[in-house]
């Protein structure tokens, strides 16, 4: 049975994931290099909302 099906089958989907991956990131710096003002205005979540969140009983 030859496996060089199979091995490239594995080295493809290896190659789409990295691809994928870079993508994310590429677009993670570029919304992350935005103002929080913009990142707001349409809609992208907080990198670390428990932080700046209060919590709950603690409203002032």
């Amino acid at each position: 049975m030859p496996r060089t099906p199979l091995l490239l089958s594995l080295m493809e989907d290896a190659v789409t994931q990295f691809r994928s991956f870079n993508e994310r990131r590429r677009t993670r710096r570029a919304i992350d290099g935005l103002s929080a003002h913009l990142r707001k205005d349409i809609g992208w979540p907080d990198g670390l909302p428990d932080r700046q969140r209060v919590p709950a009983g603690r409203n002032g």
